[in-house]
This record gives structure tokens, C-alpha cells and sequence, in this order.
């Protein structure tokens, strides 16, 4: 979950990066980041709302200097000069996960 805690709860949806197991890490795109003890890789360019009922627990909270990694690397996709502090949370989503 990438959006920021104070509109996280007035809105039906949250931004997300999605993870993958598969994809390989090549910043800014894909970030290097870990879940649950294992390594992972944020897909960056596929920023995306999910509905909050679609999430159904936090597994993991990242490191400063992940969020900070993933920051940089939303920054420079997006073009913005200063991103806000995020609070970057990954929860594990109860929908199917396509290849």
C-alpha cells in the first residue's frame, strides 16, 4: 500500500505497488526490495488502485531505506520533484495473481 495513512481511511481504495517473485530488479522500474524473508521485486511502472476490501492482512512494513528506494524510483517514473513522506505497507491482496 503506497498511499499516504490520512487518506487511507475516507477512500474505498488505496495505491499499491504490486510484487513480484519472478521479475528482476532493474531501478527506477523495478526495485529490490524483501517480504516475509524473502527477496522481491516492486514493479515500480505498475502503480495501481485496488479496492481496500481486496486487501486482507499487512505482512510486512518495509525498511527506511526500501521506501526511500521506492520513492526515488516513483519520483523519477512520475516526474516529481518531491514525493511527500509515504507510508509503504505490503498486504497481501485475496485475488488471484496472473503471469
Amino acid at each position: 500500500m503506497l498511499t499516504h495513512d490520512a487518506l487511507n481511511s475516507p477512500r474505498r481504495t488505496v495505491a499499491v505497488v504490486p510484487l513480484s517473485t519472478m521479475a528482476m530488479a532493474h531501478p527506477p522500474i523495478t526495485i529490490s526490495v524483501t517480504c516475509q524473508d524473502k527477496p522481491v521485486v516492486a514493479i515500480i511502472d505498475r502503480v495501481r488502485a485496488v479496492a481496500k476490501h481486496r486487501l486482507r492482512s499487512k505482512i510486512e512494513t518495509l525498511s527506511p531505506n526500501e521506501i526511500d528506494d521506492i520513492r526515488q524510483a516513483i519520483s523519477i517514473i512520475l516526474e516529481i520533484q518531491k514525493i511527500h513522506r509515504l507510508s509503504i505497507h505490503l498486504v497481501e491482496q485475496s485475488c488471484t495473481l496472473y503471469k
